[in-house]
């Protein structure tokens, strides 16, 4: 799946769908396509929050705390 097939299949999906994804996807193993979709999907997700975002960020919290923070 190339770049801009994958931001459009992201953006369809819903907030919740995709805190899923990206805690699932720091359980993967590093790679640069893991590391590209976990970029795209925070891009995302501060696009339609970027207040709990911004948060998320500066208190340092886990991935896995950012669906307390995003919906």
């Amino acid at each position: 799946m190339n770049a801009l097939k994958a931001k459009r299949n992201i953006a369809a999906r819903s907030t919740a769908d995709l805190c899923g994804l990206f805690e699932r996807t720091n359980k993967k193993e590093y790679s640069q396509a893991v590391a590209v979709v976990r970029g795209l999907i925070m891009d995302e997700i501060e696009e339609r929050n970027p207040q709990g975002f911004a948060k998320w960020l500066e208190e340092y919290a886990p991935d896995n705390k950012l669906k307390n923070y995003v919906l």
